[in-house]
């Protein structure tokens, strides 16, 4: 267990409590003052003065209180997986004789968007020089980087009319590392992975390196549709390029979702990762190349490679954090780069919650130049009805040419996958 200890850094914040306990504080003191109308002498004002030195008195000494005390946090974890509940303890203790008559201590847990995802306000007393104990447990289901444990301490002077805040500037972190599953019953073509290897033996016609042809499939692009032999055959011929691909596989992560509640969201975070590196991890187990490839949080492409699985400090620093907006850091731009690339591996998985028509289309051309692409599409459970209808309909197109496709909610299901 990993003990912080924080500097008492004091920030005084003086405001008025509850409209109620105000208003009757303004009654008080105005029957304090009736006598002051009839008498006209010092005994009439005494209960004014009496009611405002309360309060200054009252604010002199919260003001002390929130001199008087410290706090220490402690974590049990700064790293865990996914799912597992992690323990904040937070020590609070009175350094002087005086009596606390109401403290409330604040403890929070942010979400992935950096929101406060779960608040918990404790108020209780203390005696002179007592300390006291604060657990907080907090069950982290969701992938990526979180900040938790004391928020601030608010002090309460006698009369409950201020409030001194102490507020808790550092932040304790944790990161939730993804699970990896076992995907035994993913279907990577063994065809396509033979494939690749014919393609690479070239034969040169009209100046261009190609392995053969065959009749244009909508997704080709122009460039490389044989025009003579087209003329003469009526059609359209697309010749097969020479690929220098190994036969090893890149997974192509898309951090772009269609809208959803943050919870929704941060589900279809998970399913994206853990996703990805579960292919990584069955390639590794059958002596294939694996290489992930996404858009990180300062919009640069990056490359991961991992020699250990269970690395995960360089990826989940740089994840980015999903989005509804598709900007410039939609990741088909990258499927589109690996499909134009000679250099590509010949598997290509692209996992994604937001498919485009651009990215149907690169599919297609991924498996006319005789690569075998892959399909992840992750369609939470909450959508449903004539939206899933709307959603899967362009599967149809994938199905049509023998491109493997699974709609998935979670990265479980895909263990379970027969």
């Amino acid at each position: 267990m990993k003990k912080i200890k924080r500097k008492t850094n004091l920030k005084f914040t003086q405001k008025r409590h509850l409209l109620p306990i105000l208003i009757l504080y303004i009654l008080i003191l105005a029957c304090a003052a009736l006598p002051a109308v009839y008498m006209s002498n010092i005994y009439g004002y005494l209960p004014v003065l009496l009611v405002l030195s309360a309060v200054v008195v009252s604010f002199a000494y919260g003001l002390l209180l929130q001199r008087c005390i410290s706090y220490m946090e402690m974590c049990n974890l700064e790293i865990c997986e996914r799912g597992t509940a992690v323990k904040f303890t937070v020590k609070v203790k009175n350094r002087s004789i005086l009596v606390f008559p109401k403290l409330e201590v604040l403890l929070y847990v942010s979400d992935l968007f950096g929101n406060d995802d779960a608040v918990r306000t404790t108020s209780l007393t203390l005696g002179s020089y007592e300390q006291r104990q604060l657990n907080f447990t907090v069950r982290f289901d969701h992938i990526g980087t979180y900040s938790g444990g004391l928020q601030q301490i608010k002090v309460y002077d006698i009369l409950g009319i201020f409030t001194f805040v102490i507020e808790n500037d550092k932040r304790y972190k944790v990161q939730v590392a993804p699970k990896i599953y076992d995907l035994s019953g993913l279907k990577l073509s063994e065809n396509a992975l033979l494939e690749s290897q014919y393609s690479l033996v070239p034969s040169t016609i009209d100046g261009m390196d190609y392995c053969g042809v065959r009749e244009y499939v909508l997704g080709d692009p122009i460039k490389i549709i044989h025009w003579k032999l087209s003329a003469h055959s009526g059609t359209y011929m697309t010749k097969q390029m020479e690929s220098y691909g190994t036969s090893g596989i890149s997974v192509v992560l898309n951090f772009i979702s269609p809208a959803y509640s943050p919870e929704t969201l941060m589900s279809i975070f998970d399913c994206l990762v853990e996703t990805g590196l579960s292919v990584c991890s069955y390639a590794k187990k059958n002596g294939m190349d694996y290489e992930i490839l996404y858009y990180d949080r300062n919009e640069q492409k990056r490359r991961y490679n991992p020699a250990d699985l269970h690395d995960y400090r360089e990826l989940m620093a740089l994840l980015p954090i999903i989005t509804t907006d598709p900007g410039t850091c939609d990741a088909s731009r990258l499927l589109r780069e690996e499909a134009n690339s000679l250099y590509a591996q010949s598997n290509i998985a692209y996992c994604t919650a937001f498919l485009t028509e651009d990215a149907i289309q690169t599919l297609l051309q991924i498996k006319n130049a005789k690569r075998n692409p892959l399909l992840f599409f992750v369609v939470p459970k909450q959508a449903y009805g004539e939206h899933r209808v709307e959603l899967l309909r362009p599967l149809k197109r994938l199905e049509a040419v023998d491109i493997p496709y699974y709609v998935i909610s979670s990265a479980d299901e895909l263990s379970k996958e027969g």
